[in-house]
């Protein structure tokens, strides 16, 4: 019987120091543009520890950002990113290791959805429509090109949420 107290014991402080030991992970936004700076958030972080530890950031297995600092300075790193697509984002600060998914847009394609809804509101004079089809392609952009999951996360997402704000529930009654 005593064998398997002390048993219990050694697996149980196994099991609570594999829980405590604090792992980093990465809060990504849900898309970001090339060519923009993009703040990611670094969770798990010993904020206590007072001795610079060595960072690196690798996106799609190249280093774009590295150093030494403190862990509480490296709570947001800023990352600009080249490619468009889905990029694979890889932290390691000292011996921690965080991997991450974040899609990427091209920049340019950000002016699309405002430009066909005001052109679409000159030609066909309507002002609604064309402010939807302008979200859902936008939505278009964001959900990989999908026009299922677009036209559903245009109404789940952008179109109910705006709504439920009542600055810009008057702006569409008024429009």
């Amino acid at each position: 019987m005593r064998n398997y107290k002390s048993l219990f014991f050694v697996i149980f402080f196994l099991l609570t120091s594999i829980s405590l030991s604090a792992e980093i992970s990465i809060k990504v936004p849900a898309f970001t543009l090339t060519g923009i700076k993009t703040d990611l958030g670094i969770k798990g972080l010993n904020l206590d520890n007072d001795s610079p530890e060595l960072y690196k950031v690798l996106v799609n297995g190249e280093t774009t950002l590295s150093g030494v600092a403190l862990e509480k300075k490296l709570q947001t790193l800023p990352v600009v990113f080249k490619n468009s697509g889905i990029n694979k984002i890889e932290i390691e600060i000292g011996n921690h290791k965080a991997v991450a998914n974040l899609r990427v847009i091209k920049g340019w394609l950000s002016i699309l959805p405002p430009l066909i809804a005001i052109i679409l509101a000159l030609i066909t004079r309507e002002v609604i429509s064309s402010l939807f089809v302008g979200i859902w392609f936008g939505a278009f952009l964001i959900y990989d090109f999908n026009p299922f999951i677009a036209f559903l996360r245009s109404l789940d997402r952008f179109l109910l949420d705006a709504l439920a704000d009542p600055g810009h529930a008057s702006i569409v009654i008024f429009s």
